[in-house]
């Protein structure tokens, strides 16, 4: 019954990814725990966590990966802010510790791809947002 519940949250997440905004990805997770009792209590009880996870990650010097998003990816300055700011809001839930599998968006995972290739500056950012180092996991 888990697996199937998780299954259902990874399609309704995959059908959703491409219209996110950065404060849609609690209210998502919000109507996910409509659904289930646990995940509910989750959120509700580490919710101002999140916040403060998604304003460390906010508050880090990522010019560098952005300058690089341009150049591989084509993507503008303004596309770069906007996938930053769901990085953020993504690095929130991981602070979390919601596995709900929501770093669907193939931009937020081409950016955490380049985010990690730095390995000294990703490996600190990590310490100072979760207190550890945070496995990537490719989105598939």
């Amino acid at each position: 019954m888990e697996k199937r519940l998780l299954l259902e949250e990874r399609l309704l997440l995959e059908q959703l990814r491409e219209t996110m905004r950065p404060s849609d990805y609690l209210h998502k997770i919000v109507s996910i725990a409509d659904r289930d009792a646990s995940v509910g209590a989750h959120l509700e009880a580490r919710r101002d966590d999140f916040f403060e996870f998604r304003r460390k990650s906010s508050s880090l010097d990522h010019e560098h990966v952005g300058k690089i998003c341009e150049r591989m990816y084509g993507w503008s300055s303004n596309k770069v802010k906007f996938v930053r700011s769901q990085y953020d809001a993504f690095w929130g839930i991981c602070g979390i510790g919601l596995q709900l599998q929501i770093y669907e968006s193939l931009d937020v995972d081409n950016y955490w791809h380049v985010h990690v290739l730095h390995t000294q500056q990703y490996r600190q950012n990590c310490d100072y947002v979760f207190g550890h180092f945070l496995e990537h996991v490719p989105c598939l």
